[in-house]
């Protein structure tokens, strides 16, 4: 497992010891995302999949899923804002709900919203995880205007590192190491303690 970084999402913050909880709850969540760019025609596709969790992923090698929340994306190509700095590809669109059987959270809020997903190099993404990253085959940092904790914004947040991946073989090939371009899974770099929110 990638070493994960912890972001709370509470003031209450962690408990000094973790522990395997008797009854099932959302206790922390994780996200991962699916993207396939087609430079040619300047759009992304693909899906980001929210993931609560039982047990503290650090603490467990396999933590225990308690419910999902899948979102597709449908992006096209922007120019790069300036505040990104560093930053090669902007994407800008759309993430639509997915029902069931994908989504598995009751009680999930919303539809549709806009979302923004830009690419660069490595070097994005700060030391010591750089270096971690770029070991285990991760090419490029990836950023968004969104995150769970701090909701949109004008500004970009390091969310997530791609790595060329082949996830829809129907769909297309691995993406490019180099020129952003094809298929990708984004690892994200953090994870949230949700304990006693309210989720999704």
């Amino acid at each position: 497992m990638h070493r994960l970084l912890p972001l709370l999402v509470l003031l209450a913050g962690c408990a000094s010891a973790v522990q395997q909880t008797g009854d099932p709850a959302p206790n922390f969540l994780q996200l991962a995302g699916y993207v396939s760019v087609d430079r040619d025609a300047g759009n992304l596709e693909g899906f980001l999949r929210w993931i609560y969790q039982t047990d503290d992923p650090l603490a467990f090698d396999d933590p225990r899923p308690y419910c999902e929340v899948w979102e597709h994306l449908s992006l096209g190509v922007v120019d790069v804002d300036p505040a990104c700095g560093g930053c090669t590809d902007q994407f800008e669109g759309t993430a639509e709900l997915l029902g069931e059987p994908e989504t598995t959270c009751d009680g999930v809020g919303w539809a549709e919203r806009d979302f923004t997903l830009t690419f660069g190099p490595m070097e994005l993404i700060e030391e010591p995880d750089r270096t971690e990253l770029t070991d285990d085959g991760f090419t490029h940092g990836a950023q968004t205007r969104w995150s769970p904790d701090l909701g949109s914004s004008e500004g970009f947040q390091a969310l997530f590192a791609a790595t060329p991946e082949q996830w829809e073989p129907d769909a297309g090939e691995a993406g490019s190491s180099e020129t952003v371009d094809g298929q990708y899974e984004l690892f994200c770099r953090y994870y949230w303690d949700v304990q006693g929110a309210d989720v999704p």
